[in-house]
């Protein structure tokens, strides 16, 4: 009988080859779920400060019709009319509990009786509208119109 001897492997990990081609597998999906990620993130932003003008529209339009100039409508200011006075902090109170994101500006900025601006900022995105009849239009260079 004659023994053979059997050669001794000792594969005992992987080799380098196997390790970067790993490597660059898990970074190119890494890599594409970022920026899907940041795609879909910033999409959300968009369309969440859209979403806010469009929740407000409602509650600024019924502001309008119950501030009719008298000391017991919505403001309690017989000297406002249409959509002078209104606010953030009244608007939540009187006709949307749940509003949030949207800025009134100041009194005696752009509230008129016939004309007001509201707006709204979610991250890198701010819009606004002007107006009743004005579109939801995106802030660019920095500059709110209607401030």
């Amino acid at each position: 009988m004659s023994h053979r001897r059997q050669p001794i492997r000792t594969d005992n990990g992987f080799a380098l080859f196997e390790l970067v081609a790993v490597v660059l597998i898990l970074g190119t999906l890494i890599a594409i779920a970022v920026s899907s990620y940041l795609f879909t993130r910033e999409s959300a932003e968009e369309v969440a400060a859209k979403t806010n003008i469009r929740s407000a529209a409602p509650a600024v339009e019924a502001w309008r019709t119950d501030n009719h100039g008298s000391a017991l409508d919505v403001d309690g200011d017989a000297t406002t009319s249409g959509y002078q006075g209104m606010t953030l902090l009244l608007l939540q109170t009187n006709y949307a509990r749940g509003l949030t994101g949207v800025a009134v500006p100041a009194t005696g900025s752009i509230l008129t009786p016939t004309d007001f601006c509201i707006s709204s900022t979610v991250g890198t995105y701010t819009f606004f509208k002007h107006g009743p009849d004005g579109p939801i239009t995106k802030v660019t260079g920095g500059t709110l119109l209607c401030s």
